[in-house]
Parts: C-alpha cells; sequence; structure tokens
C-alpha cells in the first residue's frame, strides 16, 4: 500500500484553509468539479492539489483559472516539448559525431 506524504496534504489544507473564496464557492469549486473522477485516489488528490495551485496563481496573476489553463497546456507545454526535442535533436548529432571521430582516432590506418 502507498503511504502518502504529508507535504501534499499539508499544501492542501493550507489552501482550502487560508482561502476567503473557499466558501464563496466560486472559482475553487468551479476549477475543482471541472473533472470527473478517475478512478485512482492518488491522480484525483495531485489533480485536486494541482486545480488549487493554479486557481491561486491564476488570482495571483490577475487572470482567470481557464485563460492560465490554456496558456499553460496550448501554448507553454507544445513550445518547451518542441524545444527539448530540438535540444534532444542536436546533442545527438554532436554525440554521433565525437563517436566517429573517436573511432576514426583509435583505428590508425
Amino acid at each position: 500500500m502507498m503511504k502518502l506524504s504529508p507535504l501534499p496534504i499539508f499544501i492542501l489544507l493550507t489552501a482550502l484553509l487560508s482561502s476567503p473564496s473557499w466558501g464563496e464557492g466560486n472559482r475553487y469549486i468551479d476549477a475543482y468539479s471541472s473533472m470527473g473522477e478517475s478512478g485512482f485516489e492518488i491522480v484525483d488528490f495531485i489533480f485536486k492539489i494541482c486545480v488549487i495551485l493554479l486557481a491561486d496563481l491564476a488570482d495571483f496573476i490577475g487572470i482567470s483559472y481557464e485563460l492560465l489553463n490554456i496558456i499553460i497546456f496550448i501554448f507553454a507545454q507544445p513550445i518547451l516539448i518542441l524545444l527539448f526535442f530540438i535540444l534532444w535533436r542536436i546533442e545527438r548529432r554532436k554525440n554521433c559525431f565525437l563517436e566517429k571521430l573517436n573511432q576514426s582516432n583509435k583505428d590508425p590506418a
């Protein structure tokens, strides 16, 4: 059986208790209920913590939760995936070149 770390529980409780808008039922409840139950407790728990953190970040920045989701998952994530793919290809090319260079230095004709 997997044990949960107390840190996520502390973060969740802190976010819930310190938020003045939790009782009003606006942004947290709307964002919190935006997805159905997955059937896996740990996945649901992590999702709910992330929703709370995103709602707080959106409030801190001054944009809506939905706009922050769009910025992160429609723009930032694909750009980062492409960037890391390009960087990986560049490093792979460098390694292939260095391996060929080492092979030519080891085998004198």
